[in-house]
């Protein structure tokens, strides 16, 4: 894992905030929330896990996949507000 890399950062507390959501959803509380949408949450967290895993280097086509993902889970967090 590269140390000290912003992306890093931002992406997991992101996922974080994602999956603590996903959880609180899934348990019951999905009054305004579709099932499209639960699916795609489900998919960034998926992703930005799999990338605070990765060992190694991280493509620029990686990165800017990441980058693309935290804007729509931004977007997301603001429509469940």
């Amino acid at each position: 894992m590269i140390q000290d890399d912003p992306l890093d950062k931002e992406v997991r507390q992101l996922a974080g905030r994602l999956n603590r959501k996903i959880k609180i959803l899934l348990s019951g509380e999905k009054d305004k929330i579709g099932d499209g949408l639960i699916t795609e949450m489900i998919i960034i967290s998926g992703y930005m896990s799999h990338y605070i895993v990765k060992e190694g280097s991280r493509s620029d086509s990686e990165r800017s996949h990441v980058k693309q993902m935290i804007s729509r889970a931004k977007e997301i967090q603001k429509e469940l507000e």
